[in-house]
């Protein structure tokens, strides 16, 4: 019998690398104005047609063109007046995509009209406001799932924004054509449809976290972009929050290396086991910045480099790190300087290769699968490979991962492999030979 096996922290994180990259900076907002003319301005020709004349394609134009304008401003400001979040690009974007909503439902008209024309050598009328009712309302679907994702995740106040282009539209019909109340009707009829279908694709899309995890999704998408977006004290809390609820403990090596001058520290290298990430400035993401903020009044230059990890050991929160960072200064509290360093000693074995130097008795080792790719050295190798350091003659080791990530998600490390293997046996000779040159 076979189980199905969860992912890892890494192979997640692989995945949610690779979609990241399908995240897009929305364009700005003066670059999306000729775009949304134009294509007003085709959705009126087709409307036009095929009783074509000038004066009802500037009609039908203007009444395109100005609700789409005006819902690009009012959203920004109704969004923000009622406590949320979004900017001037993201609205004048969706007023885009509202206009490409309402020349899909034009164009299948116009296709069928002449189909019709093609096959029996006329088309047939359509009623131009129902038409414009229809694409205004179909609007509120895609609205509402951007605005609940982006700018707040409760309904309620989001019902106002999802609503505005129909309701631009729906005034700009009923003044240029005088529709009749059964007309009207019909429109609150759509509209109602078409945003219960939005609240309904939003909460089915929130429910596998909300099942996971026993959150909302929803914030937490809003958390994310805003971070992605301008890195907001309030998204990191929010997004730390949530890894908090599902992080477990873990007991992480942490090391130190402090370069010494007679004026005193001029560098300090800590080698943690704790990993980078997961993005931003979320948790341990910008743990190289945390740590040399943390530790800046013991010496100028603060070193992080990689370690011997994956993401199953990435900081669940900001603390963590500060944890990282006490341990740093309680090791340099006790440590004793040594003079001087040995020769830098390089050997390769398989696809790996590790390079090792003496400061006093503990060995600084880094290690690569270079020029392939090396994207994590997982926990077990390198704890491992310190032990080969040790048994090589060393009394301690800061073991470094190189980290040569040339490919996502290629070249991870795990303990067992081949690679693996060649890691720690490079790790052994490397030292040994550094050990035997020492002066």
């Amino acid at each position: 019998m076979r189980g199905l096996r969860g992912k890892t922290a890494q192979e997640a994180q692989a995945d949610t690398s690779l979609l990241s990259r399908r995240i897009f900076s929305s364009p700005r907002p003066r670059k999306m104005v000729g775009p949304s003319l134009g294509v007003s301005l085709l959705a009126a020709v087709f409307l036009a047609l095929p009783a074509f004349s000038w004066d009802a394609l500037a009609r039908l134009f203007l009444v395109l063109a100005a609700a789409y304008g005006a819902s690009a401003a009012l959203t920004l400001a109704a969004i923000r007046a009622l406590g949320g979040r979004t900017f001037l690009r993201r609205t004048t974007l969706q007023a885009f995509v509202d206009a490409c909503t309402m020349l899909g439902f034009v164009a299948v008209v116009a296709l069928a009209q002449g189909i019709a024309w093609a096959a029996q050598g006329t088309a047939f009328e359509v009623d131009r406001p129902r038409l414009l009712y229809l694409g205004f309302a179909a609007t509120a679907w895609l609205r509402h799932a951007v605005w609940i994702s982006t700018a707040d995740h409760r309904h309620v106040r989001m019902a106002v924004p999802t609503a505005l282009t129909f309701l631009l539209g729906f005034l700009a019909v009923k003044l240029t054509f005088a529709t009749p109340l059964v007309d009207d009707a019909l429109a609150l009829v759509l509209f109602a449809v078409f945003l219960a279908a939005g609240v309904a694709f939003t909460v089915a899309a929130s429910q596998p976290i909300r099942h996971a995890f026993n959150v909302n999704g929803l914030p937490l998408m809003r958390s994310l972009l805003d971070h992605m977006t301008d890195q907001t004290e309030e998204a990191r809390r929010e997004l730390e929050g949530f890894f908090d609820t599902f992080a477990q403990p873990a007991e992480v090596r942490t090391g130190a290396l402090a370069l010494r001058a007679p004026q005193g520290d001029r560098a300090l290298i800590v080698a943690t086991h704790a990993h980078p990430g997961p993005f931003g400035r979320v948790a341990g993401s910008d743990l190289p910045a945390k740590l040399r903020t943390a530790l800046s009044d013991l010496c100028p230059f603060v070193l992080v480099p990689h370690g011997p990890s994956t993401h199953d050991n990435n900081p669940a929160n900001t603390t963590e790190c500060v944890k990282i960072a006490a341990t740093v200064r309680e090791v340099l509290r006790d440590a004793k300087p040594v003079p001087g360093g040995s020769e830098f000693v390089r050997a390769s074995v398989g696809k790996a290769t590790a390079t090792a130097q003496f400061f006093g008795d503990v060995a600084l080792v880094t290690a690569s699968l270079a020029p392939n790719p090396t994207d994590d050295i997982d926990s077990p190798t390198g704890h491992a490979a310190i032990h080969a350091a040790k048994a090589a003659g060393a009394r301690d080791c800061l073991f470094v991962d190189a980290h040569n990530s040339a490919s996502i998600a290629k070249g991870v490390v795990h303990f067992g492999s081949e690679e693996s293997l060649a890691v720690i046996e490079a790790t052994h000779t490397a030292v040994r030979a550094a050990r035997d040159r020492m002066a």
